[in-house]
């Protein structure tokens, strides 16, 4: 399906989806959001709901980068690690734009585990230091560095939809 959606141009389909399906743990913290997806039509294509997805985990991550401003801590690149950021371009792309950010992908697919072996030998005393270990443990940093390359307009869209969906939730609990 990345095939099919690496071209679009952002919001291209008109689609903007919320990723609630299993609530919100972030920024918003209700375990009782829904998801739902706006803009669907009997023309919609599967991979146009596929890039709607992904562009809305993009813009979940935005609003938590916006907190930490909102605090007056400053985001300048954002790392990604794991498997599914070293084997998905596209999703990295959409990320890298949306959050108007250098993202940086980390080699390792198991930058997760690795990063908890670190903290578990600071704590344990086979390592002075997080940057000690670091130093031990490290391996092949990064393998690319993706740039902003598209202007994202939805973002305003995907807060005005997360406004009406909570009107929605109000109402809901009125009748």
């Amino acid at each position: 399906m990345n095939e099919k959606i690496k071209h679009q141009m952002p919001g291209e389909s008109g689609l903007i989806a919320l990723d609630w399906h299993n609530g919100n743990r972030s920024v918003l913290s209700d375990s009782n959001l829904t998801g739902c997806i706006f803009g669907l039509t009997l023309q919609t294509k599967h991979e146009d709901i596929y890039r709607a997805y992904l562009e809305a985990t993009a813009f979940g991550t935005k609003m938590i980068m916006q907190q930490y401003q909102d605090w007056h801590m400053e985001v300048e690149k954002v790392f990604a690690c794991g498997g599914i950021p070293k084997k998905n371009a596209v999703m990295m792309d959409i990320y890298a734009n949306v959050l108007n950010k250098k993202l940086i992908v980390m080699d390792s697919e198991y930058a997760p585990a690795i990063g908890a072996a670190i903290l578990g030998a600071v704590s344990g005393g086979a390592h002075n230091s997080i940057n000690d270990a670091v130093d031990a443990m490290k391996s092949q940093f990064y393998t690319k560095l993706i740039q902003k390359r598209k202007k994202y307009k939805g973002m305003k869209h995907y807060l005005k939809l997360i406004r009406l969906y909570m009107i929605s939730m109000v109402i809901k609990k009125l009748i």
